[in-house]
C-alpha cells in the first residue's frame, strides 16, 4: 500500500472567522483518502491517500479535494476545490520457473567430452507492470559446473546450463541450488526463495591393461611330450572409482600355439593369459600372438582398447633316428630299426682277414629342430670277429658316421659257419634338454668257411696259372737254336 499525506490548512484570518471543511470531489480508481477534519482558523490537519497494490501497472491521475466554509450562523458556503496528481507504479513480482528439478547426466568415461544439461528457466509474472527475474547460480555437486540465463522479463525463458566434468572418475549424487532476485529500476534487488535441482551421474575410469610380460619362451620340448603351457598376468590398472572392467580377447597366435583368456577383471584385479604349445609337430616357433582387450560398463557401449603383442619362442624337437648302412668292405647288411644281419658269406678257410665298415646315419630331415645323434658299438669280439670303433657323437639330421670296422680273421680256425653280435646304443641330444636314450639295436654277424676256394677263387687261380704259363711258353721260345 503506497500512501501520500497532503496538509491541508485554514488560512483564514479576521477575528472571526469560518471553519474549514474538507471532503472528497473525485478520486481515481485505486486511490483512497482519509481527510482531516473541522479546521478552526489557523488550525492545519492531515489528508492521506493511498494506492492500493492489488493490481500491477503505471498510474497517473488527480484527486479532486472539495472545500466548505463554514460556522453555526451561516448556512455553508462553497470554496473552489483543489486538485492534487498523483503518479504510482505497482510491480508484479517476478515468478521463478523451471522446466525440470532432477538433472541426469547419464554416464562417461574419463577424458570424454564435458557432458551439458540444460534446464530452462521462466519468468511466469503476470500483469501490465512486472519485476525482472535474475538467476544466477548457487551451490553444486562435485564436477558439476553451472551457468545462469541473463535477466529474464516478463513470459520470458532461458536456459541454465549444467555440466558434469570428465576429469576424474566420480559418481555425482546430491542437490544443487539455483538462486533468483526479482529486480526492476524503481526499487531495490528482493531475494526469491532459492530453488533446488537434483543432480546424478557417472564418471567411469577406463580400464588400462598392462602385461606381466610381453614375450614367452617354451624352450625346448619333443615331439610327442606333454604340452608346455606359460603364463602372462593381465591386469586391470585403471584408477578412479567407478572403473571399467578389462575383457580380454585372444586375436591371433603362430601355429602350434593356443590362447586362452582370464575372464572380466575389475579394476585393481589380475588374472592369467594361458599359452600352450602342442607337440605333436616338430618345428621351430617364432612369432607373436596377441591379445585384445575392452573396456566394458553396464552404462555404455563396450571400447575397444590397443592390443598388445606377445612374442612366442620355443622348439619341439624330432628325435635322433639311427639306421645303419654298408660304407665298404664285404658282406650284405639287411634289417631295419632294432635287429640287422650283416652277412659276410662264404670265404676260404684260409682267406686271412676280411674287413667291414659299418656305417651309421641320423635318419631324419636336416633342420633346425633336429636332435643330434651319438653312440657307440659293443659286442662282436669272438669267433673270429673284432670291432674297431671309437663311436660317434654329434650327427645331425641327415649326417653319417663312418669308420666303424668289423674284421673277421680266419686264422686258427677251421671249416664252418661262425656268428657274433654286435650291439648298438645310442642317445638322442638337443641343447636345454636332457639326452634320450634310443633303443639297443642289434647286429648278428655271421660267416661260412669253406674248405676249398669258392668258385671264383679257381677262376683267379686258373687265370693265373694261365698267364704264368704263357710267359713261360714266350721265354722257351726266345732260347731256341737257330
Amino acid at each position: 500500500i503506497l500512501s501520500a499525506l497532503a496538509d491541508a490548512s485554514a488560512s483564514a484570518t479576521g477575528a472571526l472567522s469560518d471553519d474549514l471543511v474538507t471532503g472528497i470531489g473525485s478520486l481515481p480508481a485505486m486511490i483512497t483518502a482519509l481527510l482531516p477534519g473541522r479546521l478552526a482558523k489557523s488550525g492545519s490537519g492531515i489528508g492521506s491517500f493511498t494506492l492500493a497494490s492489488g493490481t500491477a501497472g503505471n498510474f497517473a491521475g488527480t484527486v479532486n479535494l472539495a472545500f466548505t466554509s463554514s460556522n453555526t450562523e451561516l448556512a455553508d458556503l462553497g470554496l473552489a476545490s483543489q486538485g492534487v496528481a498523483f503518479t504510482g507504479k505497482v510491480y508484479a513480482p517476478a515468478v521463478a520457473t523451471l522446466g525440470t528439478t532432477s538433472v541426469a547426466f547419464g554416464a562417461a568415461r574419463v577424458g570424454d567430452a564435458a557432458v551439458e544439461r540444460l534446464v530452462s528457466v521462466t519468468n511466469s509474472a503476470t500483469g501490465a507492470l512486472t519485476d525482472n527475474l535474475v538467476a544466477s547460480i548457487g551451490s553444486l555437486p562435485g564436477q558439476v559446473g553451472g551457468t545462469a540465463p541473463g535477466a529474464l522479463a516478463q513470459a520470458a525463458s532461458g536456459n541454465a546450463r549444467f555440466t558434469m566434468a570428465t576429469g576424474t572418475a566420480g559418481v555425482i549424487s546430491g542437490s544443487g541450488l539455483v538462486d533468483f532476485v526479482i529486480r526492476n529500476t524503481d526499487l531495490a534487488d528482493l531475494p526469491l526463495i532459492s530453488r533446488a535441482i537434483s543432480f546424478s551421474g557417472k564418471v567411469y575410469a577406463t580400464a588400462v591393461a598392462t602385461l606381466s610380460a610381453t614375450s614367452i619362451n617354451f624352450g625346448a620340448v619333443r615331439q610327442g611330450e606333454a604340452a608346455v603351457v606359460r603364463t602372462v598376468q593381465v591386469s586391470n590398472a585403471a584408477v578412479g572409482a567407478p572403473a571399467d572392467t578389462l575383457v580380454t580377447s585372444v586375436g591371433s597366435a603362430p601355429a602350434g600355439v593356443t590362447a586362452t583368456a582370464p575372464g572380466a577383471l575389475a579394476a585393481g584385479s589380475a588374472g592369467t593369459a594361458g599359452f600352450t604349445l602342442a607337440t605333436a609337430t616338430p618345428g621351430v616357433i617364432s612369432g607373436v600372438a596377441t591379445l585384445g582387450f575392452s573396456s566394458q560398463n553396464p552404462d555404455l557401449p563396450d571400447l575397444s582398447l590397443a592390443s598388445q603383442a606377445v612374442t612366442v619362442t620355443g622348439t619341439v624337437t624330432q628325435l635322433a633316428q639311427s639306421s645303419l648302412f654298408l660304407a665298404g668292405g664285404a658282406g650284405v647288411l639287411t634289417g631295419s630299426g632294432q635287429s640287422w644281419t650283416l652277412d659276410l658269406g662264404r670265404v676260404w678257410y684260409k682267406a686271412g682277414t676280411i674287413t667291414t665298415d659299418l656305417g651309421v646315419l641320423n635318419d631324419i630331415l636336416a633342420s633346425a629342430f633336429a636332435e643330434s645323434l651319438s653312440g657307440s658299438f659293443t659286442g662282436g669280439n669272438d669267433n673270429g670277429f673284432s670291432l674297431v670303433s671309437s663311436g660317434f657323437s654329434g650327427l645331425g639330421g641327415g649326417a653319417s658316421a663312418t669308420g666303424n670296422q668289423i674284421r673277421f680273421s680266419t686264422t686258427g680256425l677251421s671249416v664252418g659257419s661262425y656268428t657274433s653280435r654286435l650291439y648298438l646304443a645310442t642317445k638322442s641330444s638337443f641343447a636345454g634338454l636332457v639326452d634320450r636314450d634310443g633303443p639297443q639295436q642289434e647286429i648278428l654277424l655271421r660267416i661260412t668257411l669253406d674248405p676249398l676256394p669258392e668258385p671264383a677263387v679257381w677262376a683267379q687261380l686258373l687265370i693265373g696259372f694261365g698267364a704264368m704259363g704263357a710267359v713261360m711258353r714266350r721265354r722257351a721260345a726266345r732260347v731256341r737254336p737257330s
